[in-house]
C-alpha cells in the first residue's frame, strides 16, 4: 500500500508541469484613486534582529479629476509606525508664505511638487490636543467658489513620509492606509476622518483608496516552500512549477507568486525552494524535496546533505540515483517529468 502511495506522489509532482495562465485582472475604470506607496514591500525579520527597518513611502493621487479641498488621516497596522511626514517638495524651489509675526522677515518654504498652487496646507505629525497623527489638511486657491486644483507634476507624489518596522515584529502582513471611519470632536460632534471635495461637491464616496502592505517575512525552512511548518510532496510540486515558469519565461506579480507558493512570504519560500542553496530554484531542487518528503513518509530521518545530489550531470538533465527520477528539458516548450515504476519505493 506504501509503495502505491508514493507512486502516487510521484504522479501529483508530475501535474505541476500543467501549467494554467492565470488569468489577467480586468482593468479598473479610471477613477481617482489616492494610492498608499512604500518603496519596499518587504522586510526579513532576522534583519529586524537588532535594529528598526525605515522604508520611504509616499501618497499618490492618480487619475486625477479636480479636487477643491482634502481632508484625510494616515494609519498603519501596529507596531508599524507612519512619521517624518510632509507634502512633497521641490527644495531647489522656493515660494514666499508670509512674513514672521515677530521679525516680519519673508518666510520662504519649498514649494509643493504635485499642485501649482494651494491656499492652505496642513500636515499634522503629531497634534497634543487631539493625540492624532499624520492628519492633513488641504484646499485649492479657488475652493471657496468651488475651483478645483491644477496639477504642475502629475508625477509626482503628494505626501511624502518614512514607515517605521520595528525591531522584532513578527511576520505577517501589515497595512498603511486611509482612515475612512468617524472622528469624535469636541461637543460630541463627529467628523468623517476622510473628506475629499471638487467642483461636483462631496465626492468622497466616489475615490479609491488603495492602502499598501509591508510584510515581514520569516526565516525559511529548507523546503517548506509554501512556510507552513512542513516539507510536503506540494512543496516539491511548487518549485517544481516556479522553475517550469522561470524556462518558459512567464512573468508572475507578487499576487500571483502568493498564489503559485500559497504564501503571502515569497521571498522566504524562494529561498526554502532553493535547497541545494546554488541561488537558483530548478529541477533537482524539486526533486530533493520529493524525495526528503519521501523518506519522511517511510519513517525515515531524512538529512539533506544525503539527499542532495554531489554531482551535477550534464547541463539540461539531472538525476539522482537513489530516487532513480529524472527530469529532462529539451527546451522551454518541451518539458518532460519521468519516474519509473520504482523510483520512488523505499524500503522499512
Amino acid at each position: 500500500m506504501k509503495q502505491n502511495l508514493v507512486r502516487g506522489l510521484a504522479a501529483l509532482c508530475a501535474a505541476a508541469l500543467t501549467v494554467t495562465a492565470m488569468p489577467a485582472a480586468a482593468e479598473d475604470e479610471a477613477v481617482m484613486t489616492l494610492r498608499m506607496y512604500a518603496e519596499q514591500t518587504y522586510v526579513m525579520q532576522s534583519a529586524l534582529s537588532e535594529e528598526d527597518a525605515v522604508i520611504a513611502g509616499a501618497l499618490y493621487i492618480d487619475n486625477y479629476s479636480g479636487i477643491c479641498t482634502l481632508n484625510l488621516h494616515m494609519l498603519s497596522d501596529e507596531p508599524l509606525h507612519i512619521e517624518s511626514g510632509d507634502f512633497t517638495r521641490d527644495p531647489s524651489r522656493q515660494v514666499y508664505v508670509g512674513r514672521d509675526p515677530d521679525t516680519k522677515e519673508p518666510i520662504y518654504e519649498d514649494k509643493q511638487t504635485l499642485f501649482e498652487d494651494y491656499s492652505e496646507a496642513r500636515y499634522t505629525q503629531h497634534s497634543d490636543i487631539t493625540g492624532l497623527e499624520n492628519v492633513v489638511m488641504w484646499c485649492s486657491p479657488g475652493w471657496t467658489m468651488n475651483e478645483t486644483a491644477v496639477l504642475e507634476d502629475p508625477d509626482s507624489s503628494f505626501l511624502s513620509f518614512e514607515i517605521r518596522v520595528p525591531k522584532g515584529t513578527p511576520a505577517g502582513q501589515y497595512r498603511c492606509y486611509l482612515a475612512t471611519g468617524m472622528r469624535e470632536l469636541e461637543g460630541g460632534k463627529y467628523s468623517s476622518e476622510f473628506y475629499l471635495t471638487s467642483d461636483k461637491g462631496n465626492v468622497s464616496e466616489d475615490v479609491v483608496l488603495q492602502p499598501c502592505t509591508i510584510t515581514v517575512e520569516p526565516a525559511a525552512l529548507r523546503g517548506d516552500v509554501n512556510c507552513n511548518g512542513k516539507i510536503e510532496a506540494a512543496d516539491a510540486q511548487r518549485a517544481l512549477h516556479y522553475y517550469v515558469d522561470r524556462l518558459a519565461q512567464v512573468s508572475r506579480s507578487e499576487q500571483m507568486l502568493e498564489v503559485l507558493f500559497d504564501t503571502p512570504f515569497i521571498h522566504t519560500a524562494m529561498e526554502a525552494a532553493d535547497v541545494d542553496e546554488d541561488g537558483n530554484v530548478s529541477a533537482v531542487d524539486a526533486q530533493c524535496i520529493l524525495q526528503y518528503y519521501v523518506l519522511q513518509l517511510a519513517g525515515k530521518t531524512p538529512n539533506w546533505d544525503h539527499v542532495i545530489p554531489a554531482e551535477e550531470t550534464t547541463p539540461g538533465t539531472t538525476a539522482t540515483t537513489a530516487a532513480n527520477t529524472v527530469w529532462s528539458q529539451t527546451s522551454p516548450e518541451e518539458f518532460t517529468y519521468t519516474t519509473t515504476a520504482t523510483a520512488l519505493t523505499m524500503q522499512n
